[in-house]
């Protein structure tokens, strides 16, 4: 966990988020080869957790990132922007829950990476298309000449 405020330092939130995404998403998806004992078991519970407090801890920075300083609505977006993050939560319990009852833990563990895999390479790229797009029209009209009154 004293890593985390370093490579904060270091790396923007959103990179970091996704990169804490996908790495969590590989060790889940590495637990399907491990033996199914209670050392296993108290290894994912660490883990598992480990990596969503790290994705919490970002998501947190990232919330204060999209307020910006001096916002009079500052306490009504971060209720609004933190309660929109256990959307995800609650649809994937009952996907994991459905992922479980046909494919058992490995059919659970498969479906949860995949989706967390998937959903955090679509969202950095369609985030880095909407920054490209938004610093060109930045460039663009900063290039435009002033209108003379």
């Amino acid at each position: 966990m004293l890593l985390v405020p370093v490579i904060a330092r270091r790396l923007p939130l959103r990179s970091f988020y996704f990169a804490n995404g996908i790495v969590g998403c590989l060790f889940t998806l590495s637990l399907v080869i491990l033996p199914h004992t209670t050392f296993t078991f108290a290894l994912v519970i660490f883990g598992e957790f480990l990596f969503q407090a790290v994705s919490f801890a970002i998501q947190i920075g990232i919330v204060f990132d999209a307020i910006g300083p001096d916002n009079p609505l500052a306490a009504t977006t971060f209720a609004f922007l933190t309660a929109a993050t256990n959307i995800p939560v609650a649809y994937l319990t009952f996907i994991d829950g459905h992922a479980y009852s046909v494919g058992g833990i490995v059919g659970m563990l498969f479906t949860d990476a995949a989706i967390g895999i998937l959903a955090c390479t679509v969202a950095s790229i369609l985030l880095a298309k909407t920054e490209a797009v938004a610093t060109r029209a930045t460039e663009e009209s900063m290039a435009l000449p002033a209108k003379e009154l």
